[in-house]
């Protein structure tokens, strides 16, 4: 599978001047095509184009060059940090925390891809927890759902079942009143203080999986880090450990 990278993406660029001058150079001398009366140059057919292949076969032009890979993907305190840095934060995260908010469970790859390229582009967080709160993994998880049973499974996933039955009822009312949508209320509760908290380790394993191996962390793989981080080790260190594991 090819390796995603939620990054920033920034990339290193050679100065424009120096690599027009280096791509004149690799060039041979041409000889001036001839101009007709009009004043202008006759189109070259294939077998004088410069670009054409030659007669055995071979093609003039040099291979394009091999991808550069970034130096930080080797690097463990870089990619912690661009984990936990605050565009990372602000864009990438927040849309991991509604996969485990809505389904328990870590996001798959190509939906995270999917959706932080949307919030990206533009869309926001909101809107895409509307759509998480009405997809066919959610009927399929939990059943069809009104609203009373929508705040009681938020409730479950999110706080264990914790809470008053005021507090529950104020949710349904606003709900039911069309006050707040479904992706609102869940995306009041994913982007809260408490549930950033608890899920902060389970957020930095799932998205280095995506940074390293291109894939997502299996539930043994996220408990096992989890349990790790839980412990008092550094990002650094569980970092180090997944690029020794790769």
């Amino acid at each position: 599978m090819q390796q995603l990278s939620f990054a920033p993406r920034a990339t290193s660029k050679p100065d424009a001047d120096t690599a027009s001058n280096a791509a004149t150079a690799s060039q041979p001398p041409q000889a001036a095509a001839p101009v007709d009366a009009k004043g202008t140059r006759p189109r070259q057919d294939a077998a004088s184009s410069p670009k054409a292949p030659r007669k055995n076969g071979v093609d003039p032009s040099p291979p394009p060059p091999a991808p550069v890979v970034p130096a930080w993907r080797n690097d463990a305190a870089a990619i912690a940090s661009i984990i936990e840095s605050r565009t990372y934060q602000d864009t990438v995260s927040p849309v991991a925390r509604l996969y485990f908010a809505y389904f328990e469970r870590g996001p798959d790859l190509e939906g995270l891809d999917h959706y932080v390229a949307q919030h990206e582009g533009g869309r926001p967080l909101e809107a895409i927890a509307d759509e998480f709160a009405g997809s066919q993994e959610i009927e399929l998880r939990y059943g069809a759902l009104d609203d009373a049973a929508f705040v009681d499974r938020v409730l479950r996933n999110v706080f264990d079942g914790a809470g008053n039955e005021q507090l529950r009822q104020l949710w349904i009312e606003r709900l039911q009143s069309g006050a707040m949508s479904r992706g609102q209320m869940m995306l009041a509760f994913s982007e809260g203080a408490a549930f950033r908290a608890a899920t902060a380790n389970e957020v930095l394993v799932s998205l280095a999986y995506a940074e390293i191996f291109g894939r997502h962390a299996e539930p043994t793989e996220l408990s096992r880090w989890v349990a790790f981080l839980d412990a008092g080790n550094s990002a650094d260190a569980f970092v180090r450990g997944l690029l020794a594991a790769r």
